[in-house]
């Protein structure tokens, strides 16, 4: 298994951990998100020992790494961010974070009196504010989303079934919003919930084979009538600005969907041959790419709500390698789709910029890194983040299974240029 995903493995409660009976500390790095001035990175950290030697322990924290973006020197240094002190505890799960609009939302679940649900904002300062805890039981990890406006939706799903809470921008209390069986048998999307102003929000879900958009109102009896959408799962759902909703169906014959405010859905199929689809939100527009046709080359292609889709753009002819697209990013400014890529020799990033076509290996970058993720910052800049391949080290003390790191990488370029880098490192510590 690599690193990442056996430190997620050893970092969440109750995970087995085999034979060995040493104690084992893990720290574990999420995916970016970024609201100025802040670049974001949640952290999960846990410390087991099974008490041969000393107390029992099975400690779990979560926690913000923050880095400034535009700071002085070519460095970003990151700043951890704890929970605040009323809320911390030491049975955390992994903090979920959202970004829209400049703002920045977490949330994360523990198991202080039954089980709780938190939700915050970061503030510009760069601490945890406005922080709203709700009885959860035994719930799943939370999702986090916040609106263009400031209002952030924290959802989950416990024994009784899917869970959220609407709280408006600057507010410390919550408003449920799911009535218990308001879904019937549907199971929640990643990010399916999504506040529209400060009363209303989408929730989309999937049940018999199908997935679902429902509005919601704050006071209502639950839910409108579900709206068909096709396809059999959402991989991704994002907020148009405008009270309406984007949602990508990637299945056979899958689709990027739009619902208006009205209701009104409008299907964009994808090709056939369509792989790896991913898209961001511009404005009006939904931009697209995925990978397709016999040469698996990466397309993109921008979505507009209204009128015909614009033609598909190809990144990556005659590039004789295959290029799978991880994630993209617009920036407005400058009318720039940067599409981070995955290929055998490292990572690639292709730019459309104005129908010119380029693509280009990213400054320092190693070629056995994994791209991870990519975000615009503004002012033609964006951040990626991509992960290391696992360091294993020949020692553990006691005779213990040998220690492990990899590290993650956070850069800001503005076209081709690096501005600033940093490092942040998953590491497993036996003993």
């Amino acid at each position: 298994m690599a690193l990442a995903g056996a430190l997620i493995a050893a970092a969440v409660p109750g995970v087995a951990r085999a034979t060995y009976v040493g104690s084992q500390s893990t720290t574990v790095v999420g995916t970016l998100a970024a609201a100025s001035p802040w670049i974001a990175v949640p952290q999960t950290g846990s410390y087991f020992n099974p008490g041969t030697i000393i107390d029992p322990a099975d400690d779990h924290t979560s926690s913000l790494s923050l880095a400034r973006v535009g700071g002085r020197g070519r460095a970003l240094h990151f700043t951890r961010v704890d929970a605040p002190a009323a809320v911390a505890s030491n049975s955390m799960g992994p903090m979920a974070v959202a970004a829209s609009g400049g703002r920045m939302a977490v949330a994360w679940r523990d198991g202080v009196s039954g089980g709780r649900v938190h939700t915050a904002s970061v503030s510009p300062e760069g601490a945890l504010v406005d922080v709203v805890s709700v009885a959860a039981g035994a719930a799943g990890d939370p999702d986090v989303t916040l609106a263009i406006n400031g209002t952030r939706v924290v959802s989950w799903t416990q024994a009784d079934g899917p869970h959220a809470v609407l709280v408006p921008r600057r507010q410390s209390t919550g408003t449920a919003l799911l009535p218990i069986g308001a879904l019937g048998d549907d199971v929640l999307e990643p990010g399916g919930v999504v506040a529209v102003g400060e009363t209303e929000a989408w929730v989309v879900s999937t049940g018999m084979g199908r997935v679902h958009a429902r509005r919601l109102v704050v006071g209502q009896d639950g839910p409108a009538a579900p709206i068909d959408l096709g396809g059999a799962a959402a991989t991704m759902s994002k907020d148009d600005g405008a009270r309406g909703r984007w949602v990508l169906l990637d299945t056979a014959g899958g689709a990027l969907v739009h619902v208006d405010a009205r209701g009104t859905v409008r299907r964009t199929p994808l090709p056939a041959t369509a792989k790896h689809p991913v898209f961001t939100v511009d404005g009006n527009s939904a931009v697209l790419a995925y990978q397709a046709g016999r040469g698996l080359d990466v397309f993109v292609r921008r979505v507009p709500e209204a009128g015909a889709p614009g033609r598909p753009v190809n990144l990556t002819r005659n590039a004789h390698r295959v290029r799978t697209p991880v994630g993209l990013a617009v920036d407005h400014l400058t009318a720039t789709t940067s599409v981070l890529m995955r290929s055998d020799s490292g990572t690639r990033i292709g730019e459309v910029r104005r129908g010119r076509v380029r693509t280009w290996s990213p400054p320092g970058a190693q070629a056995a890194e994994a791209p991870v993720g990519i975000l615009r910052l503004g002012s033609g800049r964006f951040a990626v983040q991509t992960q290391g391949s696992e360091t294993v080290e020949d020692f553990g003390c006691g005779g213990s299974p040998e220690d492990a790191s990899a590290s993650t990488t956070i850069a800001v370029y503005r076209g081709t240029r690096r501005l600033a880098v940093g490092r942040l490192f998953s590491v497993q510590d036996n003993c």
